[in-house]
């Protein structure tokens, strides 16, 4: 497919080594999942993994409409990466702080809000440029505040409540809150000034990060199959890891054939609020549910080993 004039153009090296971290951090909330393989310990692991998607999203749409790797923008995202490490960091004490050292949990909030708003403030000076976008960047802005209030609040409110309420509870459901009200300001963005300028851009930035969640799958398949342990080859072993590849190649076809050549026409097919509807709607929304399974089937090969 022929890119759009003047649109950006390849993913740059800054983009590049950002998704690194995540591919660090997507390994980390698969690690807390098996680790606490419970229905609360699955509940935990999804809330990380919006929030992640969350932390992603904001640099995708940023690296649409500006250079990452020209002017101050390097050292901006340098600032996001190493938020984004402290985040995958922290994520095993995401909602358990460990004794001694930082709090878990306050390292992860702070780090995720740290992300969302410098690429907000990036975004808000390019919205205003163009389109009347300015009533729904204040909108997202309020959002914001109010969802990192709320955010707080799930670590802040939990241990000042009395024993017979179920803290864990609360402070999952002001998390889950939270991070639904952070979702509101896509919603209300992208009806004003943000808007998908490159086309081919969007899409293989998303490609990238489906590619990065089947990787994980491949290092699931190794870690359950032995790799690296004192294990003799069996017959057994050679075919689980024979059924499991083929699986993750069953994935990789179907999206990178099929799926992904679908989407994208349907994305330079469109135009102004409406491309960034396609952008908001089948990339930044669907492309959740499609992250999050290879994650939870990463998790499924994983814990075959376990």
């Amino acid at each position: 497919m022929a890119r759009d004039p003047g649109a950006i153009g390849d993913v740059s090296w800054v983009e590049l080594f950002v998704d690194l971290l995540f591919v660090f951090a997507f390994l980390a909330v698969t690690t807390l999942m098996a680790e606490h393989f419970s229905p609360l310990g699955l509940v935990q692991g999804v809330l990380v993994i919006l929030l992640l998607w969350h932390c992603w999203t904001p640099c995708v749409w940023l690296g649409n409409v500006v250079h990452l790797d020209r002017g101050i923008m390097p050292p901006v995202m340098l600032g996001i990466a190493a938020a984004l490490l402290a985040i995958g960091v922290a994520i095993p004490e995401a909602f358990t702080d460990r004794a001694g050292g930082l709090p878990g949990p306050m390292v992860l909030i702070c780090g995720y809000l740290l992300i969302r708003a410098t690429a907000m403030v990036v975004l808000t000076f390019v919205s205003h440029r163009g389109e009347g976008g300015r009533p729904s960047v204040v909108a997202a802005w309020s959002i914001f505040i109010a969802g990192g209030l709320v955010l707080l609040a799930s670590y802040l409110v939990p241990p000042l409540l009395p024993a017979i309420v179920d803290a864990t509870l609360v402070q999952a459901v002001l998390f889950a809150s939270a991070l639904m009200i952070d979702s509101l300001i896509l919603v209300v963005a992208s009806k004003g000034g943000w808007r998908v300028v490159s086309p081919w851009h969007f899409a293989e930035r998303h490609a990238l990060i489906v590619l990065i969640a089947l990787g994980e799958t491949i290092i699931s398949i190794g870690a359950s199959e032995g790799l690296g342990v004192d294990r003799p080859v069996t017959p057994e072993l050679a075919v689980g890891a024979v059924l499991g590849i083929t699986v993750v190649f069953a994935l990789w076809w179907s999206y990178f054939d099929l799926a992904k050549v679908i989407i994208e026409r349907a994305l330079r097919a469109s135009s102004g609020r409406d491309r960034a509807r396609v952008g908001r709607d089948v990339y930044s929304g669907l492309h959740l549910p499609m992250i999050g399974g290879l994650i939870f089937f990463a998790l499924g090969l994983k814990y075959l080993n376990t």
